[in-house]
């Protein structure tokens, strides 16, 4: 993999809600799929999955992405994570999708105490 990485670009990383730029190295032969998360102006969250994350968020931004982001707008980038397959990207983004807006929150905010507080089923005694 070491020989096929030929050239920088310039990517933006999304950290506890922080966008900031940096540099990456990028193989032509290596692609890398990205769940994300965009906060409406509303304060709903809207869970996605694509293979260009600027881009995407771009089309969402300008009202070419989906629908759901054009009617809440203003948005903003607050989550991403990568992965190495579409197939990856797809399951986890079906998953953060299935959870409440407190869970994508401790998410989001890196919370992991909360997260886990979160993820606890609770039983009714019957």
């Amino acid at each position: 993999m070491a020989g096929q990485l030929e050239s920088l670009q310039k990517i933006n990383i999304v950290s506890n809600g922080v966008l900031s730029s940096s540099k990456a190295r990028v193989s032509k032969d290596f692609n890398l799929f990205y769940v994300y998360i965009i906060e409406c102006g509303d304060g709903s969250y809207y869970v996605g999955h694509t293979e260009d994350i600027q881009s995407r968020f771009h089309m969402h931004e300008s009202g070419d992405g989906a629908v759901y982001t054009r009617l809440m707008r203003p948005i903003k980038l607050v989550y991403s994570e990568n992965h190495e397959t579409r197939s990856f990207a797809i399951k986890r983004e079906n998953q953060i999708k299935k959870w409440n807006h407190a869970k994508k929150g401790a998410l989001i905010t890196g919370d992991l105490i909360k997260l886990k507080l979160l993820s606890r089923k609770v039983f009714k005694k019957q």
